[in-house]
């Protein structure tokens, strides 16, 4: 299948609102559309995505109906991912997640195509693009999310017209297998927490992972990353909220925007989330080395070569320095201010005195005279 260039690429990605699971159907877009053709066994009254019952062991067939109202033809690329919760805390139906080690069933393993991932659609035509699954033989608990992603392919031709900025159409489908009716309470466990580089910046990530077969929508989540020992927070972040696909990992990312940097040393990630009236609170103590810090500052696109006061990203080392060397400053000119105020008086005592002295003598000049 060939590459399409990721510099500056565009991709436009058409929402609908039906449902948490609910992307695009049957919206128009320059004469390239996809609608789903949905088995018997959809779920009654669910539209805008496949909704599953399934049986353990037999295979389930589901197919995207692709239409060209152009007068040329065009060629898609089609992909069967595994659901994942992006960086955004959104579930991604357009891109492989980042699954959780408990992970049993992957979308991408049970699902395939029978035509290939690339087709092409005659001029003012259409084809139906065939998808089997096949649903393990002892079945499964819970949920298994996946999607069908269908992107436009674009032409050598199109790509050097668009220049470096090149927009690119995609339906996605989100496919929810569900085989029985049992039902999971949420959990979370923190996982991994370290600085990294993420998108050219420096970063704290913190991976928070779902554990269990269950989609898990709008947990609020607040966090605080503190130096060791500190009562004065890095980084904050408040009512987040999250959805989390089955069996995912979440990277939360406290991006450094304003360029400060990471400063090396301990560290403490805490965490509360909260969904239906249930909390977890994670608390997490790492430690930066220096070698470490200095690899992502160096990596960091847009560090401050000065420090600045704006934006409010200030690191606690950088403002303990630049307290600390005002309070020396401003002690070291009371310092002065005192010496000249203590020889300013003594002056004006030795002048006192000489005044003195000469009202004594003029007397006993004026008898002389």
């Amino acid at each position: 299948m060939r590459k399409i260039p990721r510099i500056l690429l565009t991709l436009l990605i058409f929402l609908t609102s039906m449902s948490a699971l609910a992307l695009t159907a049957g919206a128009e877009m320059e004469g390239f559309s996809v609608n789903p053709v949905f088995p018997d066994n959809q779920v009654s009254g669910t539209t805008g995505f496949f909704d599953l019952k399934v049986v353990a062991g037999q295979r389930q067939e589901i197919a995207v109906e692709v239409e060209n109202a152009r007068s040329t033809p065009f060629t898609v690329e089609i992909e069967l991912y595994t659901a994942g919760t992006n960086s955004n805390g959104i579930i991604d139906y357009s891109f492989p997640g980042q699954v959780d080690e408990t992970i049993a069933h992957r979308f991408s393993d049970l699902a395939r195509l029978t035509t290939g991932t690339e087709i092409t659609v005659p001029a003012h035509s259409s084809m139906v693009v065939p998808i089997t699954i096949d649903i393990p033989e002892d079945g499964f608990d819970g949920v298994i999310l996946g999607s069908v992603f269908v992107l436009l392919g674009i032409t050598e031709e199109e790509l050097a017209e668009a220049g470096m900025l090149a927009n690119r159409f995609a339906y996605a489908f989100a496919v929810r297998l569900q085989e029985t009716e049992q039902v999971f309470e949420p959990d979370f466990i923190l996982g991994d927490v370290r600085a990294d580089v993420v998108h050219g910046r420096a970063t704290f990530v913190s991976e928070i992972r779902n554990p269990l077969p269950r989609l898990t929508m709008g947990v609020n989540m607040n966090a605080q990353l503190y130096p060791a020992g500190g009562n004065s927070a890095v980084f904050v972040t408040e009512n987040m909220s999250v959805d989390f696909a089955p069996n995912t990992v979440f990277t939360f990312n406290m991006i450094d925007f304003e360029g400060f940097g990471v400063q090396p040393g301990p560290y403490i990630m805490r965490l509360q989330l909260e969904h239906e009236g249930k909390n977890w609170d994670f608390e997490r103590e790492f430690t930066v080395a220096a070698q470490q810090a200095d690899n992502i500052n160096t990596a960091a696109v847009n560090l401050q070569q000065q420090v600045s006061m704006a934006g409010g990203g200030l690191s606690t080392w950088v403002l303990a320095a630049i307290i600390g060397g005002a309070l020396l400053l401003v002690a070291a000119v009371a310092l002065v201010i005192a010496k000249m105020k203590k020889s300013q008086r003594a002056t004006e005592e030795a002048m006192q005195r000489l005044m003195e002295q000469m009202q004594q003598k003029s007397p006993s000049q004026d008898k002389t005279d």
